[in-house]
């Protein structure tokens, strides 16, 4: 994907972020150890985080073809919603697609925005893999709920593994990885692509 990295963690400091937060900062120092060519310099992410101002205005003056917003959180196979912490964690907070949609709008995200990607385990996993639908996983709900807000030219890739944010040790690359040390691309849905031709409607 081009362009300079960045992480969208969609929970301020106040919603308990700080293992989103960790994990965000260990994948930054380990692709600072590893990318260090001016070409593959932009893959060191830049963090942005919900709640300090409208961290993702910055990229309101930048051509879309070159960055790559990761949105950094919680999830699991056919979910309707992220969360801050382990998805099992009584403590947890849940955001649904709508509201994580309307969060980053407010922080700042330009409606020309192009690539996104949910970095969050299996959050383009349907319960149901046999049989795939337009509302099958957490990014897809989250894919209709940001068209419907005016974000019409985005493309959302989420994964259908595990995932780890920081380096696997025993491969130590810098790359990113699935919990299996595959890289996260070889196990990636992408929208609009793999949605049903048949138009659905839009939700909130």
């Amino acid at each position: 994907m081009p362009g300079q990295y960045y992480i969208y963690i969609p929970y301020a400091d106040g919603e308990s972020n700080s293992q989103l937060a960790e994990a965000a900062k260990e994948w930054r120092r380990n692709a600072s150890q590893h990318f260090q060519s001016p070409s593959s310099r932009r893959k060191i992410p830049k963090i942005l985080v919900h709640g300090t101002g409208s961290p993702l205005s910055e990229l309101r003056n930048s051509d879309p073809e070159c960055y790559t917003v990761y949105i950094m959180a919680h999830c699991n196979i056919g979910r309707k919603t992220i969360n801050n912490i382990n998805i099992f964690a009584r403590e947890r907070i849940e955001i649904t697609a709508p509201i994580l949609a309307t969060r980053m709008i407010s922080d700042g995200l330009p409606k020309n925005v192009k690539n996104l990607k949910l970095f969050a385990c299996h959050g383009g996993t349907p319960q149901n893999t046999e049989k795939y639908t337009a509302l099958d996983s957490f990014v897809a709900r989250l894919y209709f709920s940001l068209v419907s807000r005016g974000v019409e030219k985005v493309i959302l890739s989420a994964y259908t593994e595990a995932l780890t944010a920081a380096t696997v040790a025993s491969i130590g690359d810098g790359h990113k990885r699935t919990q299996s040390g595959d890289r996260p691309s070889s196990h990636r849905r992408q929208w609009p692509e793999c949605i049903p031709i048949r138009p659905m409607p839009l939700f909130d």
